[in-house]
């Protein structure tokens, strides 16, 4: 078919060409134009087309589990040495595991204060986008929109004098709105934050007496005199930094709209910042070193480094929501499975709602209006989780002669986690084609993620679904998670088995990367989703990413117990 259309297109022109010349035309010329040109084109657009087809493929092709292989090291060894290396081990393919437990989720939009609210309303669609009293189009004409009712930006200013103080440029009603719809959100996790904190009494990291007293003489230093064995030892600077390195760690992140200046960004931060002074009182009972900040989105940023100080990198780089899992991607494996406990504090809000936001996507032809039935609804949402690593689970399961470096857990802490969701590693897949054109969307790469997803996760993917997207009304986007569903589990009902956050709230910016994480970690909680929650974003025109989450369980079986230096038992002297 290729072949026909090149070879028609070069004949008409080639026979054009020859009627407007009075010259005679050869019979090399006739092979020449005729035959061998369209052959040679029909050749050259093949091969680029099959070239193009491979580049993609290479691009969607996930991560191996396992980095380097054992031939790899190998042939390594072998090139090395100059000898043969020896016969490789045989390959065993390491299990999926969970790379964090949700400690606690809290979100702020149009469909309600609590995440738990948010998802009967949005499962039950009781809420719908509505005209907006204070938005209008270019024609005047009242536009649709999501916002927060209840939200009086006037009332919480009042209440927040520190923003407005004299003697400072005011700051834009987008970004007042956006930290009024980030405030409950913080607050409801800080407070989730100050119940997990160790047993009250003497830790081992201050080098109190009874610690000391009570680990074993085996860890005296090599050449202590024996005179002195069982009245106590050394704390040196070494002890108590080994100790410092073994204490949990916090890191915050904080995503906030690229599109605001550097001022406003950093205002923004300061003032999150100074509503966190709980984050003070949680490392001061685990013996942790300061939290880490980090509010912007550097992609060579480690998360699982150590670092005390506050990343406060506010340059506005491209940021999405698909960009945010994309970074998180990158260091999540290290983080995972890091043995220090470690927990994560991820923060994200952003707000349409606004004259200057509305007008802009109006001009691009991306806002929902009665003659443009194919854009978006302005929406808004304040959003965040408290994920821990598996360690934090280990800690939690510690028994109660255990001396650690953070003090023992609580006695409701192994039942307390025992009752949090799972959150296993999510996966990223860019589209080929744009999801806006006009015609029927192509589903095939929403299909391929799920069933990577199933692949990954098996056998935790075989009992029912429930997918959290952040769809919208369009019929793109919702064909599209249907078909894709349908082609993964033929035995589910879409109309049940699908909760479309984008239908009900709206376009919400940047914290739409977290809104569908914390509805499904709701639902799960409530044990409504029987099976397996997956929040899905598929609003961009090509980036999609899946997060699979799982029910509570009494027990992580991938949960590593921590490192023999972190615990020691403790024993009475004699």
């Amino acid at each position: 078919m290729l072949w026909l259309v090149i070879a028609a297109t070069v004949w008409a022109l080639t026979l054009w060409q020859w009627r407007r010349t009075p010259e005679a035309v050869s019979g090399q010329d006739i092979v020449l134009h005729l035959l061998v040109l369209p052959l040679v084109l029909t050749a050259v657009a093949w091969l680029a087309w099959r070239g193009v087809k491979r580049l993609r493929a290479l691009a969607d092709r996930p991560l191996d589990a396992v980095p380097t292989s054992a031939v790899a090291h190998g042939l390594a060894a072998a090139g090395e040495r100059g000898a043969p290396a020896p016969a490789p081990a045989p390959f065993t393919e390491v299990p999926e595991q969970p790379v964090a437990t949700v400690l606690a989720e809290a979100l702020c939009l149009s469909a309600g204060h609590g995440a738990a609210e948010a998802w009967h309303a949005l499962k039950e669609a009781r809420v719908r986008p509505s005209l907006d009293p204070e938005l209008s189009d270019a024609d005047g004409l009242p536009v649709f929109s999501a916002r927060v009712a209840d939200l009086d930006l006037n009332d919480w200013l009042l209440a927040h004098g520190e923003l407005g103080h004299a003697g400072s440029t005011p700051l834009p009603d987008p970004v007042l709105r956006t930290l009024a719809l980030l405030e409950a959100p913080l607050h409801h996790l800080l407070d989730a934050l100050a119940a997990w904190r160790p047993e009250p009494g003497e830790r081992p990291w201050q080098g109190g007496a009874a610690a000391r007293a009570h680990e074993p003489m085996s860890s005296l230093p090599a050449g202590a005199p024996s005179h002195l064995s069982g009245v106590g030892r050394p704390d040196g600077l070494a002890t108590r930094q080994a100790r410092a390195e073994r204490a949990p760690a916090l890191q915050v992140r904080l995503c906030l709209p690229a599109a605001w200046t550097h001022d406003d960004r950093a205002r923004a931060v300061a003032w999150v910042r100074s509503q966190c002074g709980a984050l003070l009182d949680w490392t001061d009972a685990h013996g942790a070193p300061a939290p880490e900040w980090q509010t912007a989105w550097p992609s060579a940023q480690p998360m699982s480094q150590g670092s005390t100080e506050a990343v406060d990198a506010t340059e506005a780089a491209e940021a999405s929501p698909e960009r945010v899992w994309a970074e998180l991607a990158s260091h999540w494996l290290a983080w995972s499975a890091s043995p220090r406990p470690q927990l994560l504090l991820l923060l994200a809000a952003d707000t349409a709602v606004d004259e200057a936001c509305v007008a802009q996507w109006q001009a691009r032809g991306e806002l929902f209006t009665s003659h443009h039935q194919r854009g978006r609804v302005p929406g808004e949402a304040g959003v965040g989780l408290l994920l821990a690593n598996r360690a934090w689970e280990a800690w939690c399961h510690m028994p109660p002669d255990a001396l650690l470096a953070s003090g023992l857990p609580s006695p409701s802490a192994r039942d307390d986690i025992a009752a949090c969701p799972r959150m296993w590693r999510p996966q990223v897949l860019r589209r080929e084609r744009s999801a806006d054109v006009i015609g029927r969307v192509d589903a095939s790469g929403t299909q391929a993620l799920l069933q990577r997803v199933v692949q990954c996760m098996a056998p935790h993917a075989d009992g029912d679904w429930t997918l959290v997207s952040d769809g919208d009304h369009r019929a793109s986007r919702t064909a599209e998670v249907f078909e894709a569903l349908l082609a993964v589990r033929p035995q589910a009902d879409p109309m049940l088995s699908v909760v479309r956050v984008g239908d009900g709230c709206g376009d919400m910016g940047l914290a739409r990367s977290l809104v569908s994480v914390a509805l499904g970690s709701a639902g799960l909680r409530q044990g409504e989703p029987a099976g397996m929650a997956l929040a899905l974003l598929v609003q961009d025109a090509l980036e999609r990413v899946a997060v699979p989450l799982t029910p509570p369980s009494a027990s992580w079986p991938t949960a590593v117990p921590m490192a023999a230096s972190t615990v020691t038992r403790a024993t009475t002297p004699t």
